[in-house]
């Protein structure tokens, strides 16, 4: 009898590693820049954030820009670029079809994905394909007393599931989503428009689009920080301790 339950005992343990090890492949891919990066036509771009979670199916984007000679950004476009193949991170433009581009609006604090066209310009919302519109899962904020201190800044920040994004009605045949593990390539520009000049239709699509200047922050192949599942990792500790407790018992 006791050997009958100490076969089960094992067993389950070792189900237990099994699934551990299985769950602890489950990782986030996260990128963190800071500094004065890129163009500074829209102001000073001092930090960009993202993670992409492959379990979850997740990406989460953060965003500061400080103000530069009286121009500060109170929006911007985005695409994210993990390559079709290892190794294949590149800038983002010329991707036509394969990837999503979002536009972040801070008047209507709203987040809009589209099919990117691959042009270098923001005309996706044009000649794409409407995809999906957050509101809750975006926040910015935009603080500027229009003085000459250029002391603005500006901060955009989103979590979002993938889910339809990564999987949409009629996707294209070369669809990817957004996805990314070892490197990313990013495509990001951050505008001023005036209030009213981004309108919106009921489905939540762009319905007209205008700015007044905008900067930019493009690269190629930017290495990410694995991070591996919590979950899973406290799995496979979990099997491990119960596995020598199973040993120690065995020998008694």
């Amino acid at each position: 009898m006791k050997k009958k339950i100490m076969r089960t005992v094992s067993i389950t343990v070792m189900s237990l590693i099994a699934l551990a090890t299985q769950n602890a492949q489950a990782t986030v891919y996260s990128v963190d820049l800071n500094g004065t990066l890129g163009n500074s036509g829209g102001g000073y771009v001092t930090n960009l954030s993202s993670s992409y979670d492959d379990s979850n199916n997740t990406l989460s984007f953060s965003s500061t820009v400080t103000e530069k000679n009286n121009r500060l950004a109170n929006g911007f476009w985005l695409v994210l670029n993990g390559g079709g193949s290892p190794g294949d991170a590149a800038n983002p433009k010329g991707r036509v079809n394969e990837i999503a581009i979002f536009y972040g609006d801070y008047f209507s604090n709203r987040l809009t994905a589209y099919v990117y066209n691959g042009q270098n310009n923001p005309s996706s919302f044009l000649h794409g394909t409407f995809i999906q519109s957050f509101t809750t899962e975006f926040t910015s904020t935009y603080t500027n007393d229009l003085g000459l201190n250029n002391d603005g800044v500006s901060t955009f920040d989103f979590n979002i599931d993938l889910g339809i994004i990564n999987d949409p009605t009629g996707k294209p045949a070369s669809w990817r989503g957004v996805r990314f593990t070892d490197a990313v390539g990013i495509w990001y520009h951050p505008f001023f428009a005036d209030n009213g000049a981004i309108t919106y239709n009921q489905n939540g699509s762009i319905n007209s689009f205008s700015t007044r200047y905008s900067g930019w922050f493009d690269t190629s192949g930017t290495p990410t920080t694995r991070v591996p599942e919590p979950g899973g990792l406290g799995l496979l500790f979990m099997g491990l301790a119960g596995l020598v407790l199973y040993r120690r018992k065995a020998k008694i």
